[in-house]
């Protein structure tokens, strides 16, 4: 970690912290609006769309608690792949025409275990950058 080294890093933190802001920020849009798009398309009560939210917090626990699990086994990069993939997958759960209303529950358990690409990325960022430099 010399100080000549840190030029180098400056264009790959520049593009971990974009991609951490972009991830959450479309992250959290699907998150808000899926409770009211459950309620004005399959017609969830109140009670309904928060169980949906609920779920989503559950699942972000657990999520969030197997990332040392998953990065102790394999590679950060292959968790964060796995985890994006998660993201797609949810998001395509969502995009099925004429879906049950039971997928928008399975489509955020596996939107919050792709959380877990912002919290390895921030987690990559803090461990390149210098120490006294953040």
């Amino acid at each position: 970690r010399d100080d000549e080294a840190i030029p180098e890093l400056a264009p790959v933190l520049r593009v971990m912290v974009t991609m951490l802001l972009v991830f959450y920020s479309a992250q959290f849009g699907f998150l808000i609006s899926l409770g009211l798009y459950a309620q004005l398309v399959y017609k969830f009560s109140e009670n309904e769309a928060a169980v949906l939210q609920a779920v989503g917090g559950f699942s972000q626990v657990v999520g969030q608690s197997l990332i040392p699990v998953g990065v102790r086994y394999l590679a950060k990069k292959n968790v964060m792949s796995i985890a994006m993939i998660s993201a797609i997958f949810a998001a395509s759960l969502a995009a099925i025409p004429g879906r049950q209303p039971v997928l928008l529950f399975t489509a955020q358990l596996f939107l919050q275990a792709s959380l877990a690409v912002a919290t390895i990325c921030s987690g990559i960022a803090s461990e390149v950058a210098p120490k006294g430099r953040i």
